[in-house]
């Protein structure tokens, strides 16, 4: 494998050369296969390594604790609000996914698949009776965790099996949960758990157990994302159905806006044709209960067994499974909260807090032209915070201005569709109840106002991102100003040339190839604020949309007309109406949101300026017991550094002429 660094950025020329002939005048071998890039590249990314998510999390936690100590000796409010965001964002618990379904779906069979190994316990009967969370460690285990007030842990040193876990977690050896085992904990060395992802099967929730069911329902609640496994085995015969103990727990992830992957198992026993109509039969059950906001991928039709028994013989996995899992690893890679990449910001934010230290010392012992010149920069500082302040205003009230514009366009185009479906009954016939109609036209309506969100979402994000920048951009500077000294800059040289680091990594091979996550932004661009602690746009938007008015309840002494005219103008009266409320609610949020920005931009840059505007008013040198206590903060941090550039394997920090700007 080629090392990533500057072999990998060489590859496209040794790519080309070997397209050229190497002399003038000589004759390329017609005989030589020559790679395409494309197919070259992936060889040259980095696999991340066993256990390396599980060390890096450590040497965070080394240099978040002396970065806490120094902010208790030194007393400065920035470096103090520093340490307590980075503390609480490396202790978060990691991205967990949870499977779950009724009983005997196959949720045990899909983790194993998942792991490619056999970990959780599979039988034909009721098996699981207690969650299994698998995760990432430098050090393959088990640990029995058991309910509070009974016996200490059990720990089991690796290899680890389903036979091992099976007395704890098989309603066979333990019936009902009768040994009060709260969970098994399971710490595998595995790239994509590396990635700071947490696998989770859980027992069936139609587990008549009350204590079994109690447990389920708090692992589900946790949960970051959701697969949802459905046995499709009996469609044929009539037996799928999504039960109320189903909806029950979709609705729930829908509600927290926990995203939804179902995966159908046992399609094996299903024809092609009978698999299409389950399929169609899954996704208008999700319309009708509406919960199809939640779905984001599926449903995936496949077979477990068969994913299982390709494991054994080392061969492909059925395909079924490997688009399954690209969809599962995008979106684990599309979000923030996965643990690989939070850790890389954690890096860089205890990055910030040493540029912070070098310059807050700088300026305290600044003298004559030095102190003006870094009064003259804190003024321009204390500008342009007020110049963003004044842009986030501006553009979110344009915002709001050119979503009220797009509300009435959509409200217009819906009375035209209104127009057409009273055009569109037949002559002579009876007039349609008025809550009839509006049952007609309920999608349309819910799909006008669901095509604003997605309008508007886009848009608030890039706001936000905007806003991130210039915060970002404007500490950054006024910090080089003050004076960073050699170490700080090779930190930044080494974050910025980290920056794109999510695009090496390699995912494991399913047989389906080498699967390349290039997404955009995966890697979350060092130097943007860390700690921007805004409200999901997304989620604060269809909050917002909730309730808008498209409920089918008509008052009984108004929903028959005697005529297709009474009949439009109560149907457009109630149309109106859901426009009205639903551009209120949406209005609402984004003005929400834009006051939410002001107030963190403030939040994000009052602590440092604070700090600064104090250094300046005193001159004095640093003590002897400041220095040495920021001396250890660097070793710490620099040793951070070290073990992050190893981990994501980038040689280029320390060979690059001219780094990429860190702000």
């Amino acid at each position: 494998m080629v090392p990533y660094g500057d072999s990998y950025d060489e590859l496209p020329a040794f790519i080309e050369s070997l397209r050229s002939p190497g002399l003038e005048g000589a004759k390329a071998d017609p005989n030589l296969t020559v790679p395409s890039l494309e197919d070259v590249l992936p060889l040259a990314r980095p696999s991340l390594s066993a256990g390396e998510y599980s060390r890096l999390q450590q040497k965070g936690r080394e240099a978040v604790a002396r970065l806490s100590a120094l902010a208790r000796q030194l007393g400065w409010e920035s470096i103090g609000v520093h340490s307590e965001e980075i503390s609480h964002v490396l202790e978060q618990e990691l991205y967990r996914v949870a499977i779950t379904g009724r009983s005997r779906a196959g949720k045990s069979s899909l983790v194993n698949a998942l792991v490619g190994r056999s970990i959780c316990p599979v039988e034909r009967v009721i098996t699981t009776a207690i969650p299994i969370i698998i995760g990432p460690g430098e050090k393959e285990s088990a640990t029995i965790k058991y309910q509070p007030n009974g016996r200490p842990p059990l720990i089991f040193d690796g290899p680890i099996s389903a036979d091992m876990l099976a007395p704890y977690a098989d309603q066979r050896h333990n019936r009902g949960n009768e040994k009060r085992v709260d969970c098994i904990e399971v710490r595998l060395g595995h790239q994509v758990l590396d990635l700071g992802v947490e696998y989770v099967d859980i027992p069936g929730f139609d587990d008549p157990s009350g204590r079994i069911w109690s447990a389920t329902q708090e692992t589900i609640g946790e949960a970051h994302a959701l697969v949802l496994v459905l046995d499709v085995s009996s469609y044929e015969s009539g037996g799928l159905t999504i039960d109320n103990a189903t909806r029950e727990v979709l609705e729930r992830a829908r509600d927290r806006e926990c995203p939804v992957l179902v995966v159908c198992n046992k399609a094996d026993k299903l024809s092609r044709a009978d698999q299409e109509e389950a399929k169609l039969y899954v996704l208008e059950s999700f319309d009708r209960f509406r919960l199809r906001t939640a779905l984001v991928h599926g449903p995936f039709f496949m077979s477990t067994r068969e994913v299982l028994e390709a494991r054994a013989r080392s061969g492909p996995v059925p395909r079924p499974f490997s688009t399954f899992e690209a969809a599962l690893w995008e979106r684990l890679w599309n979000t923030e909260a996965v643990g690989l990449r939070r850790l890389f910001r954690v890096f860089d934010a205890l990055r910030v807090a040493d540029e912070e230290v070098d310059a807050l010392i700088a300026a305290r012992r600044a003298k004559g032209r030095e102190r003006e010149r870094l009064l003259a920069a804190f003024a321009r500082c204390q500008q342009d915070k007020a110049r963003i302040l004044e842009t986030c205003r501006h553009n979110f009230h344009s915002l709001r201005q050119r979503t009220a514009a797009l509300i009435e366009v959509r409200r217009g185009e819906h009375f035209h569709a209104i127009a057409e479906y009273i055009e569109s009954l037949p002559a002579g016939s009876r007039v349609p109840l008025v809550s009839e109609s509006v049952q007609a036209l309920q999608e349309r309506l819910i799909v006008a106002c669901r095509s604003i969100i997605e309008n508007v979402t886009p848009s608030v994000t890039t706001l936000r991102e905007g806003a991130e920048k210039a915060v970002a951009r404007t500490l950054s500077e006024f910090r080089e100003e003050a004076g960073l000294s050699a170490q700080a800059r090779h930190a930044r040289a080494t974050l910025g040339a980290l920056g794109n680091w999510s695009e090496a990594v390699v995912l494991p091979d399913s047989g389906d190839g080498e699967r390349m996550l290039k997404v955009t932004a995966a890697g979350g661009g060092a130097g943007l604020a860390v700690f921007f602690a805004l409200a999901n746009p997304v989620g604060l938007l269809a909050a917002a949309g909730v309730g808008f008015g498209v409920s089918v309840l008509v008052d009984v002494l108004t929903d028959r007309a005697d005529s297709s005219a009474t009949l439009r103008a109560r149907i457009e009266e109630h149309a109106n109406a859901a426009f009205t409320s639903f551009k209120q609610s949406v209005d609402a949020g984004i003005e929400s949101f834009g006051r939410e920005l002001a107030k963190q931009v403030h939040q994000r840059m009052r602590p440092f300026l604070n700090d600064m505007e104090r250094r300046l008013e005193t001159m004095r040198e640093p003590t002897a017991d400041e220095q040495r206590w920021h001396a250890e903060m660097r070793e710490t941090t620099a040793d951070a550094l070290r073990v992050l550039e190893e981990v994501l394997g980038s040689s280029r920090a320390v060979s690059t002429l001219h780094p990429p700007t860190v702000v």
